[in-house]
């Protein structure tokens, strides 16, 4: 598994110290039980193409996706649905914990029930206690789960900040409150 390179190096440095430390047998087994887990899991992500990936979530600005701007922004979000068909876009990235990403993948979701066929991943880019709504009454955790459970897949931030960067890093175009940003 390659981590980000500055990181790597303590990674590195850590678990040569825990091989080095004197654990029991059956501590050495669930250390490497949990390692091949998490390989595993890595290995498991989708491969994400920057051509062919679009990623919505709230920009840093004054315009906030809220429910007085909820309605707009659908349609917003549906405009932006159809521009990136056109442009060959295929696999669509929402980022429920903030209010722009979580109206786009309820948005997408109901695209998606209407007979529109793509693909659809949810990232989490803060705690889940930390998460913003554009709703005035927050979404109940079940509601939340209920939408993830129909995306294609959900990755899994909280296990390597590594996975945010690579997410974030390989969306070719951001959909924003602001507009769509293209990479260069």
């Amino acid at each position: 598994m390659e981590h980000l390179h500055y990181r790597q190096e303590n990674i590195d440095l850590e678990a040569s110290e825990f091989k080095a430390a004197d654990c029991s047998e059956e501590l050495q087994d669930f250390s490497k039980m949990v390692e091949e887990e998490y390989e595993e899991r890595i290995n498991c992500e989708p491969v994400l193409d920057p051509k062919t990936t679009i990623l919505f979530t709230s920009g840093h600005h004054r315009r906030r996706c809220n429910f007085l701007t909820a309605r707009r922004y659908r349609t917003y979000i549906r405009l932006s649905y159809l521009w990136a068909r056109e442009q060959g876009i295929t696999t669509f990235i929402t980022d429920y914990t903030t209010p722009f990403g979580l109206l786009a993948m309820e948005t997408l979701l109901e695209l998606r029930s209407t007979g529109a066929d793509f693909v659809l991943y949810a990232i989490s880019s803060r705690y889940f206690a930390r998460r913003k709504s554009y709703r005035l009454i927050p979404e109940t955790d079940i509601e939340i789960a209920w939408n993830i459970s129909k995306c294609d897949y959900r990755f899994q931030c909280l296990y390597s900040v590594d996975t945010l960067h690579k997410v974030y890093s390989n969306a070719g175009v951001r959909c924003t409150e602001n507009g769509i940003h293209q990479k260069r």
